[in-house]
C-alpha cells in the first residue's frame, strides 16, 4: 500500500486546470513502431534511484565510497589530459574500488598506438566478466586497421563481436598474410550484401573480381538483394557485372520493382524463372500493397497461364487478402479467390475476422474449421468459436460454447477478460510470487560486476552499466533472472526490471511487472489531462516499459513513445519554447506531454479509452477512417485492419486492467459506458438446463 499511498499524496498535490482544447495533429507514426531500439544516453537518468545505491547504512562507509567517486573521475581526467603521475597517485587511493579496472582500460587506450596484443588479450583475459575487454579489442582493431599493421590485427580479430568495417578488413589482412584462397573465400560471403559495403571492402572486391571471382550468378545474387531491400544506388552500380543480356533483364526488373504498376495488363513475366521470381514476387508485394484490387486481378491472370507455382499462388493470395480486407474490399474479392487457395492459414484468418464483423457466425465457424489444430487452439480463435457458437440455439453447442469460455476466462489475457465479462465473473489476474531469498540476492549484490554497474550508475554512466548488466546476465538460468530482477526492481530500474522477470518467465509477478512507476509525475498529469492514472500507466509500460530513452524505429522517444511533431504540438499547448527542440527522452517532460496528449484523444473519441488507444498507436485520422460504431465493441477491435494497432489496444486494455487493480479500483476490461457507444451486443444467459435469451441489449456482456 506504500506505493499506493504516493500516488495519492501525488494526486492531492496536483493543482487542477482547465484544458484548453487545440486542434490535433496524427500522431506521425506507423502501427508497427510498437519495438524500440536499444539505445541510451550517459547522463544522469531519472529510471534509477540513486538513494537506493547505497549498500551500507554506516555513514563512514557511505562517505568513503563517495570519496573515491571523486578520485575515480580525477583519475580518469588524468590520464585524459596526460598527467601519468598525478594518474598514478590517484590510482592509489582506488585499490578495491569496483570501477579500478576502468581506470586500468583508460590507461592503455592513452597508450593503444604501442600496445602489444597480447597486452591486449591479458587485459580480455583478466576481465572476461566485463564488457570493456572486447571494447578495448574493437579499439585496438580500428586503431591497427587505420595503421595496416595486419599481423597485430589478426592476433586479435574476433568474427563474432567485429563489425562490418573489421570484416572487411579481416579479409584484406587475410591477403597480405599470403592465404589467397582463404581471403576469396571470405571475400564471396562479404559480397553477398544487400547494402553498399564500406570502403575498407574496396580492395577485397577488386582483388575479387580481378580473380575472376564474381560471376553472372554472384552478380545477379547480389543485384537481387539489392533492388528488393531498395538500395537504387547499388542495384544500378551491379548492373555493370552482368552481361548484355542479362543486364537488360535486370533494367527491366529493376525498373519494374521501382513502379510496381508496370504489372497491370502485361502478364509477360513468368514467376517460374529460378532468376526472376525473387523480384517478381517482392514486386507483386509492393502492388499488393498499393492496390490490391488490380493485384488480384493480375494473379488470376498469371495463374491461369500457369506462370505461377502453386506454393508461391498460395502466399501471394493471401497477401492480397490481407491487403483487401485493410481496404475493407474484402466482399467483393472473395469470390475471386480460386477455391483450392482458400485455406492458407493467413487467409482463413483474415475472412474469418471479415465474417465476424458481418456478424456472420455460422462463415465463421466454417473457416474456424479449416484452421490446422495449432491455429484453432489461439485463444483468437477459442474466443469466438464459442461466440459463433452462441448464436446456436442447439443445448450441445450452448454448453460447448460455455465450455470454451470458461477455459478462456481463466486465462490473464484480452480474450480471457473478454471470457470473463461474457460469463459475467471477475478477471483472473493469476498473480503469484516466487519468493526469493534474501541470501541469493546479497550474493548477486556482493559479485564484482553488479558493484560496477551499481557504481556506474552512481555516476550516470548508463549506456556503460547497461552494457554491464547486459553481460553479466547473458548466460544466467531463470532463477538467476530472477534475482537480477529483484534487484533492479530494488533500485527501481523499472525496464531492466520488467525484462528481467520475462527472461526469468515470472509472468505472474505482478507487482514487479507492473511497475508504479514515477508515481508523483504519472498522478499529477493523469489528474490534469483527465484520464485515468491506469491508463497512463498501461500506455507507458506497452510503449517502452518505463525506459525513459526508448527510441522507435521511425523516431518515437521516450517513456510514451512521443513523436516530436506531437511533443511540439503538446509543448505550445502549455507554453513550452521548443526553438532548440525537445528532450523527450527526460522522463518528466515526456509524462506531461504524453499524459496530455493520451487526454486529448479521450476527449476526442468521447472519453472512449478504446478509440483513443487506437489513435495513440495509429493516428486518430487512421482511426477515424476505420471507426464504425454500428458494430459491437468487440467485434470493432476484432475488425482493427492493422494488426500492429489491434494487438497494441488489446495488450494495453489488459495493462490497464491489471494497474486498476494495482490501484485499489477493478474495473471491467472494457467499462459499460465504452460498450455502450458502440452496437448492441447480443446477450446470453446460461442456465442449468442451457435455455438461452437472445435478448439484444446495449451495456455490458
Amino acid at each position: 500500500m506504500s506505493q499506493l499511498r504516493i500516488f495519492i499524496i501525488g494526486c492531492c498535490l496536483c493543482l487542477t486546470a482547465t484544458a484548453q482544447l487545440v486542434a490535433l495533429a496524427d500522431e506521425q507514426k506507423s502501427p508497427d513502431n510498437a519495438g524500440t531500439a536499444m539505445h541510451g544516453k550517459s547522463t544522469e537518468p531519472a529510471s534509477v534511484d540513486h538513494n537506493l545505491l547505497i549498500s551500507s547504512t554506516d555513514q563512514s562507509v557511505n562517505s568513503q565510497r563517495y570519496k573515491q567517486r571523486q578520485r575515480y573521475q580525477e583519475t580518469i581526467n588524468a590520464i585524459r589530459m596526460g598527467s601519468r603521475r598525478k594518474a598514478e597517485l590517484l590510482k592509489k587511493e582506488l585499490l578495491g574500488y569496483p570501477l579500478l579496472p576502468y581506470v586500468e582500460l583508460e590507461q592503455i587506450k592513452v597508450g593503444l598506438r604501442r600496445a602489444k596484443p597480447e597486452t591486449i588479450q591479458r587485459f580480455i583475459d583478466t576481465h572476461i566478466d566485463s564488457p570493456i575487454g572486447e571494447q578495448l579489442r574493437s579499439q585496438f582493431l580500428n586503431q591497427r586497421m587505420a595503421r595496416n599493421r595486419w599481423k597485430d590485427y589478426l592476433a586479435l580479430y574476433r568474427k563474432e563481436s567485429a563489425t562490418t568495417e573489421q570484416h572487411c578488413y579481416h579479409v584484406d589482412a587475410v591477403w597480405q598474410s599470403g592465404r589467397q584462397q582463404e581471403a576469396n573465400e571470405l571475400a564471396v560471403v562479404l559480397w553477398l550484401s544487400e547494402r553498399s559495403m564500406p570502403k575498407q571492402c574496396d580492395p577485397v572486391f577488386s582483388r575479387l573480381r580481378r580473380a575472376n571471382g564474381i560471376s553472372q550468378e554472384l552478380a545477379w545474387q547480389r543485384f537481387e538483394l539489392a533492388v528488393i531491400a531498395n538500395e537504387a544506388v547499388l542495384a544500378r552500380y551491379l548492373m555493370r557485372f552482368l552481361n548484355t543480356e542479362t543486364s537488360q533483364t535486370a533494367q527491366q526488373l529493376y525498373e519494374l520493382y521501382r513502379n510496381p504498376r508496370r504489372l497491370i495488363g502485361r502478364a509477360r513475366y513468368d514467376f517460374r524463372d529460378p532468376m526472376q521470381h525473387k523480384i517478381l514476387s517482392a514486386t507483386f508485394e509492393k502492388l499488393a500493397r498499393i492496390n490490391p484490387e488490380n493485384a488480384l486481378k493480375e494473379l488470376n491472370t498469371y495463374r491461369q497461364q500457369g506462370a505461377l507455382p502453386q506454393t508461391l499462388a498460395e502466399d501471394l493470395y493471401a497477401l492480397v487478402g490481407l491487403y483487401l480486407a485493410q481496404k475493407g474490399k474484402m466482399t467483393e474479392s472473395l469470390k475471386q479467390l480460386p477455391l483450392a487457395l482458400r485455406a492458407h492459414p493467413k487467409l482463413v484468418e483474415t475472412r474469418a475476422r471479415f465474417a465476424i464483423q458481418n456478424e456472420d457466425w455460422s462463415e465463421t465457424l466454417v473457416l474456424l474449421n479449416l484452421l490446422p489444430e495449432q491455429h484453432k487452439d489461439k485463444p483468437v480463435w477459442k474466443y469466438w468459436r464459442a461466440i459463433s457458437l452462441l448464436s446456436n440455439s442447439e443445448p450441445s453447442e450452448q454448453a460447448l460454447a460455455r465450455s470454451i469460455l470458461e477455459d478462456l476466462s481463466l486465462l490473464r489475457d484480452y480474450y480471457g477478460f473478454l471470457a470473463a465479462a461474457r460469463l459475467d465473473r471477475p478477471q483472473q489476474l493469476q498473480e503469484e510470487i516466487k519468493p526469493i531469498s534474501s541470501d541469493s540476492v546479497e550474493n548477486l549484490l556482493a559479485t564484482p560486476a553488479t558493484a560496477r554497474i551499481r557504481e556506474l550508475i552512481a555516476l550516470g554512466a548508463i549506456i556503460q552499466a547497461r552494457r554491464e548488466w547486459f553481460h553479466m546476465t547473458q548466460e544466467f538460468s531463470t532463477r538467476e533472472h530472477q534475482i537480477t530482477a529483484v534487484i533492479a526492481r530494488r533500485w527501481r530500474w523499472h525496464d531492466m526490471a520488467i525484462r528481467a522477470y520475462a527472461q526469468a518467465k515470472a509472468w505472474n509477478e505482478l507487482d514487479g511487472r507492473f511497475p508504479l512507476a514515477y508515481p508523483e509525475h504519472f498522478s499529477s498529469n493523469a489528474l490534469l489531462s483527465g484520464i485515468p492514472l491506469s491508463l497512463s500507466l498501461a500506455v507507458a509500460r506497452k510503449e517502452s516499459a518505463f525506459w525513459p530513452d526508448a527510441r522507435s524505429t521511425v523516431g518515437a522517444l521516450g517513456l510514451m513513445q512521443l513523436m516530436p511533431a506531437t511533443g511540439k504540438l503538446a509543448a505550445k499547448h502549455f507554453g513550452i519554447r521548443a526553438e532548440k527542440g525537445l528532450d523527450l527522452t527526460d522522463p518528466v517532460l515526456n509524462i506531461r506531454l504524453g499524459s496530455w496528449y493520451l487526454g486529448e484523444l479521450v476527449r476526442r473519441f468521447d472519453n472512449n479509452r478504446i478509440i483513443a488507444l487506437a489513435a495513440y498507436n495509429a493516428g486518430p485520422t487512421r482511426v477515424s477512417r476505420w471507426l464504425n460504431r454500428a458494430l459491437p465493441i468487440d467485434i470493432w477491435i476484432e475488425s482493427i485492419p492493422y494488426w500492429e494497432t489491434r494487438d497494441y489496444v488489446q495488450t494495453t486494455l489488459v495493462y490497464a486492467a491489471i494497474y486498476a487493480d494495482r490501484l485499489g479500483h477493478k474495473q471491467p476490461m472494457i467499462a459499460p459506458a465504452e460498450r455502450a457507444q458502440f452496437g448492441p451486443v447480443r446477450q446470453f444467459v446460461f442456465s442449468d438446463t442451457n435455455e438461452v435469451d437472445s435478448a439484444s441489449t446495449n451495456g455490458q456482456l
